[in-house]
């Protein structure tokens, strides 16, 4: 295992190539032949061929040789294995011009998707839509929910299909201020921001709760700090079947808690919540008064509530798991993450 590599590599063991992949996302899993490791030292080369930036390998991620049946297992880990350095030498093979193209971005023109891509399939029929999008949003979250309600919209007219479901993947935990190309290591955020990635999931969960015939896949506790494309597809695809179990196929089907209302009972906020939750004290929730002026605030589950300790005079709203990556513990009975999300309490 090679881990996550920036950007294209080619693998090579003892000279031979055992592996190539052509973009930065796939982790890197090569079967090494039988017979080519041999006693002594071996060596393991990286080509790398790079669009921009430094070349580097993800901290955070595995490298290591692994052996017998579990060798390409991630969660848990193989349980033989052969940790890799994590000093590397290197140098410069060759420095490439610019492509005169490289300012262009096809799949992200309007033309492009909707005309040759979308415009194309409407006379075929479909049981639903899985909309997974929103990375590329979270710089400017604001006209996110107006976008997605327009494009649902139009999407349900091309198709001749007023209720054609719509299952909306609510982004997953990731650290926005990774930047590609240039990797550094970065502490857990731990005091409130404005973060723009909780907006647009936030812009997410509305057009979901708002729209009858659309429901929201909730993966804040699948992704990676480190990594914009997590591995835990699995349950991905298990919470999206959940989603149209209820849409499509009308199973009484429990998905992900969401918010129903605040309130204020003394001196504490009261979140009730559309099902039970396993009950204990709870992280990532904080509270602000009409200023906006957030605060961490001590929060516990029980029932189907949520009840805070109020640090504030007349807190207006509550918010919870309201960074880019939260450690959102929150969680129902059946054991699905709660939503994160932002409400106004009710006077």
């Amino acid at each position: 295992m090679l881990g996550t590599l920036f950007d294209q590599d080619i693998t090579y063991l003892n000279g031979k190539e055992i592996g190539h992949t052509y973009y930065q996302y796939p982790p890197r899993r090569y079967d090494i032949p039988e017979g080519l490791l041999r006693e002594g030292d071996n060596v393991i080369a990286v080509r790398f061929i790079n669009k921009y930036g430094a070349v580097h390998f993800i901290p955070e991620k595995p490298y290591l040789i692994a052996f017998g049946d579990d060798r390409f297992s991630q969660n848990p880990m193989p349980k033989d294995v052969i940790p890799l350095s994590e000093n590397w030498k290197f140098h410069l093979g060759a420095e490439m011009p610019s492509c005169p193209s490289s300012d262009v971005s096809l799949q992200n023109l309007p033309t492009t998707l909707y005309n040759a891509v979308v415009y194309p399939l409407a006379p075929y029929a479909i049981s639903g839509v899985v909309w997974y999008q929103g990375e590329s949003n979270t710089g400017h979250p604001a006209p996110y929910a107006d976008y997605l309600r327009k494009m649902i919209g139009n999407w349900r007219t091309l198709w001749k299909a007023p209720k054609l479901p719509f299952c909306i993947v609510q982004l997953a935990n990731h650290d926005g201020r990774q930047q590609t190309g240039f990797p550094q290591p970065l502490t857990p955020q731990t005091e409130p921001i404005n973060s723009g990635w909780a907006q647009l999931r936030e812009a997410q969960r509305q057009v979901a709760v708002n729209d009858p015939h659309a429901a929201l896949a909730v993966a804040i506790d699948l992704g990676e700090p480190v990594d914009i494309h997590p591995l835990r597809k699995k349950e991905v695809a298990e919470r999206i079947g959940q989603c149209f179990d209820w849409l499509v196929f009308g199973k009484k089907v429990t998905l992900s808690p969401q918010p129903v209302r605040a309130t204020i009972e003394g001196n504490q906020v009261i979140v009730t919540f559309d099902q039970s939750l396993q009950e204990g004290e709870q992280k990532e929730f904080e509270l602000a008064g009409t200023d906006k002026q957030f605060i961490n605030a001590t929060a516990t589950a029980k029932d189907d509530k949520v009840i805070i300790d109020c640090a504030i005079s007349n807190p207006a709203i509550v918010r919870y798991a309201w960074k880019d990556s939260p450690i959102a513990s929150l969680r129902s009975k059946k054991d699905l993450p709660a939503s994160p999300f932002e409400i106004t309490i009710t006077k």
